[in-house]
């Protein structure tokens, strides 16, 4: 049973007053307990409940707020370049992509098999509580496996159900529904919005050290940080085929079934207006070595891709590790700018000038016939990848940016 505020404050002042009397004399209930007390010691009890309930101190809680990224919010501009850059803090933006049945993000549930045309943009979280929001690592024997599951297309662990996106017309009418995003919540920058914390007159964790901030191996999201998920990334978008051009909005919602404690919930959905223009009818690019004619991205993508001029060496049956990262083991000599992605094709020796019978190879390859592929490796978004030799003894390497004619360094050292 619970005891109303009313009912409690009388309770209160009658147990003063019984105190306060003849211990002989039982204390009055009823009217007659009004009566005795009078409307001055009643007034006095429930201002006094009131102070003590409000001086009482709150408990500090982080609160997620989540930011689809326009591109020209003036705070962008305090967010370091290599971080704009590599987050991708820029307008939403459409491409076409084509999908096989065995992709991860068709096997995650993000999209269909086929030619599909997607609404991609990157979702910002900050934290503006007064506390750090802190999960741990998510692959101990002690967590709940029912919080976390491991990505096959990013290779780590994911908080369950963290995002849903949806795209709605003028009416607020449903017209594309993204998939339910998981996330790996790390602190990805400061935010330039965050907070003045009163104690220090500074943002919250403003000296954060980087190697204290949390990432995907111990996750979490300190106060005055933000985690960010950039556009490029799989699966960070809304599938739009079939969608009639027109004006319609992006809703993003965040920790909708609040998994996650927190201050406040009310802020926990944001929308941002987009145009989506009619389908072009260009024709596909006729090999991975042409240009993309249209906003395109991933390592899966027919179009975009550089080779190299010669094909290499190797000696058939042995596994190959070759990459442009030089934060990997055996990496030295690598250089890597950008957001590189490799695909590896198997290819045969060179044919001397003049000879006869020698039928050299193409130099390219398409994802069913690649041998190898890797987009981010190490820990961050440069490339390396292991494969097994052809039983021709030669392959060829092809890089691209993960986003097409994006500026981009992927440069090998010697395979190992």
């Amino acid at each position: 049973m619970r005891t109303t505020l009313p009912t409690l404050l009388l309770t209160s002042a009658l147990a003063a007053t019984a105190c306060g009397g003849d211990a002989d004399t039982p204390a009055p209930v009823g009217d007659a307990a009004v009566d005795r007390l009078g409307d001055a010691a009643i007034d006095a009890a429930i201002d006094a409940a009131i102070d003590a309930a409000t001086d009482a101190p709150r408990k500090p809680m982080p609160n997620l707020v989540p930011l689809v990224i326009s591109g020209s919010e003036p705070w962008l501009s305090e967010i370091p370049s290599d971080i704009r850059t590599g987050y991708g803090f820029r307008a939403p933006r459409i491409e076409s992509r084509t999908f096989s049945a065995g992709s991860c993000e068709v096997q995650e549930g993000c999209t269909l098999p086929g030619s599909r045309r997607l609404l991609r943009f990157t979702l910002a979280t900050p934290n503006r509580g007064d506390a750090d929001l802190y999960l741990g690592p998510p692959n101990l024997a002690m967590r709940s496996s029912e919080r976390f599951e491991f990505s096959a297309c990013h290779r780590h662990y994911h908080l369950r159900g963290y995002a849903d996106y949806r795209l709605v017309d003028g009416s607020g009418r449903e017209v594309a529904r993204g998939h339910k995003q998981s996330f790996c919540i790390e602190d990805t920058n400061q935010d330039p919005n965050a907070p003045i914390d009163p104690g220090t007159g500074e943002r919250r964790n403003a000296n954060l050290a980087r190697a204290e901030a949390y990432g995907c191996n111990n996750q979490g999201l300190h106060a005055g940080w933000l985690d960010a998920y950039g556009q490029h990334l799989e699966c960070q978008y809304i599938d739009i085929t079939g969608v009639a051009p027109g004006r319609y909005r992006i809703r993003a919602a965040i920790n909708s079934d609040r998994v996650l404690e927190e201050s406040d919930y009310s802020d926990n959905v944001t929308e941002l207006e987009v145009d989506v223009p009619a389908a072009t009818g260009n024709p596909p690019p006729a090999t991975p070595l042409d240009a993309c004619n249209t906003s395109m991205s991933g390592m899966e993508r027919e179009c975009g891709w550089t080779t190299e001029p010669d094909p290499r060496t190797c000696t058939p049956g042995e596994s190959v590790t070759v990459g442009c990262n030089p934060s990997c083991e055996g990496g030295a000599g690598a250089r890597c700018e950008g957001n590189p992605v490799v695909r590896v094709c198997p290819s045969t020796r060179p044919c001397a000038q003049g000879s006869a019978g020698c039928v050299p190879t193409l130099p390219y390859c398409n994802a069913a016939q690649a041998i190898g592929r890797n987009d981010d490796s190490c820990g961050n978004q440069c490339s390396q990848v292991t494969f097994t030799c052809p039983p021709t003894g030669h392959y060829r390497l092809l890089t691209a940016a993960f986003s097409a004619g994006e500026a981009y360094t992927c440069r090998f050292p010697f395979a190992m």
